[in-house]
């Protein structure tokens, strides 16, 4: 098991991208959660195999990861 803190960074609020991370997830069979943060960003905590994190990072186009765990 492995969980990924995640921060998004930019114009990722009111334009869908917490839902279709939220959507990605449940295809990968990731749980945790995602939270906007003020005034841009987007927190992601995940949690899963090695395998499907890994392409869940990729599915959601993170460039550079904050923490695995």
């Amino acid at each position: 098991m492995k969980r990924a803190v995640i921060i998004a960074k930019g114009e990722v609020q009111r334009v869908g991208y917490r839902d279709a991370v939220e959507k990605i997830a449940r295809s990968q069979k990731i749980t945790g959660f995602v939270a906007n943060l003020k005034p841009y960003d987007v927190k992601i905590i995940a949690e899963g195999d090695d395998a499907h994190i890994d392409q869940f990072i990729e599915r959601i186009k993170i460039k550079a990861k904050i923490g695995i765990f």
